[in-house]
């Protein structure tokens, strides 16, 4: 578990729990697993992930109901969330005017059932600095 609350990536959120409050809860070393098997593309090995057990609600994913309304799809799930700092992730604007490979170090994070060790969601997003 990561001393300070991770930065959220956006669009979610993150309630801290601790372990006795998922008594079923996997290990962190399985949700790491299941993140690395997720993000295989985006996992850099020379780096050490950091893991903290949470309720988490994502804002933007909603299910229609036979209403019309829309409902939460993942609203206060216990999960282990596993960030990763420092990987490379490409810019999606304009290329950088240096003419070399237009990258930046940013941050990436899984979002894995706590009970289950089921993906649920991914993310990356640039680290801002200063």
């Amino acid at each position: 578990m990561s001393s300070a609350p991770m930065r959220a990536a956006p669009g979610f959120t993150y309630d801290l729990i601790a372990p006795t409050d998922v008594p079923n809860s996997l290990p962190a070393s399985a949700a790491i697993q299941a993140a690395q098997t997720a993000g295989a593309m985006a996992w850099v090995k020379e780096r050490t992930p950091t893991t903290e057990l949470v309720l988490f609600t994502d804002e933007k994913a909603k299910t229609a109901q036979p209403d019309g309304t829309f409902v939460l799809k993942y609203a206060k799930i216990p999960a282990w969330v596993v960030q990763l700092e420092g990987v490379p992730l490409a810019h999606s604007g304009p290329a950088a005017s240096t003419g070399g490979p237009d990258i930046s170090l940013g941050t990436s994070q899984w979002v894995i059932n706590a009970v289950t060790g089921e993906f649920i969601e991914g993310e990356s997003f640039g680290t801002t600095t200063g």
